[in-house]
C-alpha cells in the first residue's frame, strides 16, 4: 500500500514544494482538504500536517524506511497528488494576471473548450440538484439516527471501485486521455527564450511537473516513460498534466492491495453521495476509520508541540532563508546550525535529509 519507492532528482524536488506547499495550506484553511480524499480531508488539520510529515520522511530520506502500511498513509499520499492537481488549476488561472508574461507562452496551444448550458439545461441542472440534496439529507438523518442498517462496506475485486475518481462512465474517456499523452512521439521543440520572473513564477508548477517527467525514462518497468509525453511546460490543458501526475505519482507508484483501499481513499463524499443508496456503506466505513484515527491521535496529542511538524517540513524541504513571522528565532538558528555542519540550507539533495 505505501508508495513502492524512494523519489529522487527532480520527482523528489516536485514532491517537496508539494510538501512544503501544504503548511501554508493548511495554517490558511485554503486547498488544504481535497474533496476527493474525504479519509485525509476529515481528519484534524494539525493530524493531516503529522501525515504529511510522516509521508515526507518516509518518501524523500534514503535512509529512512517508506512511510507505514496504513491506509491513512496512502490516503494522506494521495491527498498531496490532489493539492498539486489544485495548484496547477491556480496557476492556470493566475497566469493572465501577471503583469509580463508573453503572449507566445499563453497562446501556446488551444486550451480545454468551455463547456456552457442552455437556460433549459441550467433550470433542470438545478431541479436534479435539489433533488439531491433532499434525498441525501433524508439518508444523512437515517445514518445519524441509527434506526437504518446499513450493509457492510466491500467491493469485489473484479468490479472497478465505487470511489474512484472516475466513474465508470469516464474510464474509457479517460483511457484515451492517457493514451493521448503519446501520440506523436515525444516533444522535440523544448528550446525556448530566456524566462523572465513573472514567467518563471506564472509556470512555476508545470516546470517542477515538466521536469520530474522528464526523469521518468526506460528503467525495467513494464509502463511507458513520461519523458516521452508530447508536450512540455507551457502546455495549457491542465486536464494532461493530471493524466500524466497520475501515472507518475499514483500508477507507476502506488499498490492499494485491494480494490476496497482504492474506493476507501478515492473519491468524493458529496450530497449526490449521500442520496445514493450504494453510496452509503462506503460513507460509514469512512467515517469510522476516521473517528478511529482522530481518536487516536488526539489521546496523545500536544499543543505545545503543534509548530514541529511544520519546521519538519520547512527543514526537509524548503531552500529559502526565510520562515513565516513566529518562526524566524527557530528558523534562524536552524540554518546557523546547517552552516556549522557545512549543509547549504539554499540547495536541495541529500546533504539535507
Amino acid at each position: 500500500m505505501p508508495p513502492k519507492r524512494k523519489l529522487t532528482g527532480a520527482q523528489a524536488r516536485l514532491f517537496a514544494q508539494i510538501c512544503l506547499h501544504y503548511i501554508s495550506a493548511a495554517e490558511e484553511g485554503c486547498n488544504d482538504d481535497p474533496d476527493h480524499v474525504p479519509l485525509f480531508s476529515r481528519l484534524s488539520p494539525q493530524q493531516r500536517l503529522n501525515l504529511v510529515k510522516q509521508v515526507m520522511i518516509g518518501v524523500l530520506c534514503e535512509k529512512e524506511p517508506l512511510p507505514p502500511n496504513t491506509i491513512q498513509h496512502t490516503a494522506t499520499y494521495r491527498a498531496l497528488i490532489e493539492v498539486l492537481f489544485s495548484q496547477l488549476d491556480v496557476e492556470s488561472d493566475m497566469q493572465y494576471e501577471m503583469d509580463d508574461v508573453g503572449q507566445d507562452f499563453l497562446n501556446f496551444d488551444e486550451e480545454r473548450p468551455i463547456q456552457r448550458f442552455s437556460e433549459k439545461e441550467r433550470k433542470e441542472n438545478e431541479f436534479n440538484q435539489k433533488l439531491f440534496e433532499y434525498q441525501a439529507e433524508k439518508n444523512l438523518h437515517k445514518m445519524k439516527s441509527k434506526r437504518t442498517e446499513i450493509a457492510e462496506f466491500d467491493v469485489k475485486e473484479e468490479v472497478p471501485g465505487i470511489g474512484d475518481r472516475y466513474t465508470s462512465e469516464m474510464r474509457e474517456e479517460t483511457m484515451k486521455g492517457v493514451l493521448g499523452l503519446f501520440e506523436g512521439g515525444p516533444f522535440q521543440e523544448r528550446a525556448v527564450r530566456d524566462l523572465n520572473n513573472d514567467e518563471k513564477y506564472a509556470f512555476r508548477w508545470r516546470r517542477l511537473c515538466d521536469a520530474a517527467f522528464q526523469e521518468d525514462t526506460l528503467d525495467g518497468d513494464c509502463h511507458i516513460p513520461l519523458c516521452m509525453v508530447n508536450f512540455d511546460w507551457r502546455c495549457q490543458k491542465i486536464d494532461k498534466w493530471q493524466h500524466a501526475i497520475n501515472l507518475l505519482f499514483d500508477t507507476y507508484m502506488l499498490d492499494y492491495g485491494n480494490a476496497k483501499n482504492r474506493a476507501l481513499i478515492n473519491g468524493a463524499i458529496s450530497c449526490r453521495s449521500y442520496a445514493d443508496p450504494d453510496q452509503l456503506p462506503r460513507i460509514q466505513a469512512i467515517e469510522k476509520h476516521v473517528e478511529i484515527l482522530r481518536n487516536i491521535y488526539e489521546a496523545s496529542y500536544d499543543p505545545m508541540k503543534m509548530g514541529l511538524d511544520q519546521r519538519c517540513i520547512f527543514a526537509l524541504c524548503s531552500t529559502e532563508c526565510f520562515y513565516g513571522y513566529g518562526h524566524q528565532d527557530w528558523a534562524k538558528a536552524f540554518i546557523s546550525k546547517c552552516n556549522e555542519r557545512g549543509i547549504d540550507f539554499t540547495k536541495d539533495g541529500p546533504s539535507k535529509v
